[in-house]
């Protein structure tokens, strides 16, 4: 049989090239497995930092009233199955929008809001002006061919809850998620949901692959 200078055949060669190779791989995919489980994890702390950096803000809004103003149809409609109002109109007051952004319009020049919203009028609070005060942007850049699954119907076309997902545009955080606040329960027998408070769930989603990522349920009052 032959062999080489050190006296290893050459199948003992060729096994231990094999064994050298495939452990070079299993080292490598390894390594990738890692940096990639960081990566998420990372992702998944800056999902949780978005979801608690909102709900304060939330909390800030509420005692100037802003949030309530863009959502006044909320307040004045049970959550619950109303057969008076439109699929559209039943599915608006299950909902939160936390930006001018997200306020819905006719479609002509100058049509009125369609659900009686008040625009937040921004920069006379905070310093650095407008987006300072801003969190989520309802009308972002390719909103529809980044929106998750569950937002699309049977064809692929965003569905009437898409218009209540919006990207958070905080700088503190180097992935993009995307923000949906829904009202998951009113107080019951309330003579005032700002004053009685509304149950929400605020989702957040990574925009890159569409997955939900985080969520927290919390109650929020529009206290003057």
């Amino acid at each position: 049989m032959l062999q080489n200078e050190d006296g290893m055949t050459l199948a003992e060669v060729l096994i231990s090239v094999v064994i050298l190779g495939t452990t070079f791989m299993l080292f490598a995919s390894m390594i990738v497995r890692n940096q990639k489980f960081i990566a998420l994890n990372e992702k998944v702390k800056e999902a949780q930092y978005v979801r608690d950096d909102i709900k304060e803000w939330m909390g800030y809004r509420a005692q100037s009233q802003d949030i309530a103003g863009l959502n006044q149809y909320v307040f004045i409609h049970s959550v619950k199955k109303n057969n008076s109002l439109t699929d559209k109109q039943q599915t608006r007051i299950k909902y939160l929008i936390l930006d001018n952004s997200g306020i819905q319009k006719g479609p002509y020049t100058g049509s009125p809001t369609l659900y009686g919203e008040q625009a937040i009028v921004y920069g006379d609070r905070a310093p650095g002006g407008e987006n300072k005060e801003r969190k989520i942007e309802y009308k972002y850049s390719n909103k529809e061919s980044t929106l998750p699954s569950s937002f699309k119907d049977a064809h692929g076309k965003s569905t009437e809850e898409a218009n209540y997902l919006g990207k958070y545009i905080g700088s503190e955080t180097k992935n993009s998620f995307l923000v949906i606040c829904k009202i998951t329960d009113k107080a019951a027998n309330a003579k005032d949901y700002r004053e009685e408070g509304l149950e929400l769930t605020l989702e957040v989603y990574d925009e890159d692959t569409g997955k939900f990522m985080t969520d927290t349920v919390f109650k929020w009052v529009a206290d003057y």
